[in-house]
């Protein structure tokens, strides 16, 4: 993990715990569950007192959870119902991207963060068997060329994984900061869940 990604969540994870510090959980509608995967009902609201700022709801329902408020929109379908959805939630916001996964639309506001010195690694390789033999380094190299970009000029490594195939290998995905703001506050929620309907054995 690069970086820049460590410390974008560091960011998030450190906001969240001052914007969500006196959260409190209101139950709006439950109805009483009556087994881990039965098709139950439960909405609350998660919100600081005499302040709407970073509120926001959360609603359990027969297949889908939905988050919505002052921290955007989102909701995951196909999920376990009843007691289950809680229980798949506290698993699942340990997994930034089987979470991304499993929205309904998911986080389209992906970034891409670039290394190009692993660009620059990979065409130096080529250089010492015979590029030509590879599509991806044909078009770096035309791409260069036409951009009149030197090998030791500031862009060479980003205009290689640009357009080379197989880019992926020097580029890697984060998801974007309202994503990671809306995972915070589920963990919240969960946070406010568990302690007002803790049973034995942990149950909710």
């Amino acid at each position: 993990m690069s970086d820049f990604i460590k410390s974008l969540k560091s960011e998030v994870t450190a906001r969240a715990l001052v914007d969500f510090k006196n959260h409190k959980i209101a139950e709006l509608h439950h109805v009483p569950w009556k087994g881990d995967y039965q098709n139950q009902y439960f909405v609350a609201r998660v919100m600081s007192p005499k302040t709407w700022i970073y509120g926001f709801y959360i609603s359990i329902l027969p297949g889908c959870i939905h988050v919505w408020g002052d921290i955007g929109s989102t909701s995951w379908t196909q999920v376990f119902g009843g007691r289950a959805s809680i229980a798949w939630l506290r698993n699942a916001v340990n997994s930034l991207s089987y979470l991304a996964e499993k929205q309904s639309r998911p986080d389209r506001e992906k970034n891409e963060v670039y290394y190009p010195e692993l660009a620059k690694e990979y065409m130096a390789e080529l250089k010492a068997t015979d590029p030509e033999d590879d599509p991806s380094a044909v078009a770096a190299y035309e791409a260069l060329k036409q951009n009149g970009i030197p090998e030791d000029g500031p862009e060479y490594g980003r205009i290689i994984c640009d357009v080379c195939d197989d880019g992926d290998f020097y580029r890697s995905t984060y998801h974007s900061h309202q994503f990671l703001f809306t995972v915070e506050a589920i963990k919240k929620f969960i946070e406010l869940y568990d302690a007002a309907y803790a049973e034995p054995g942990g149950v909710k």
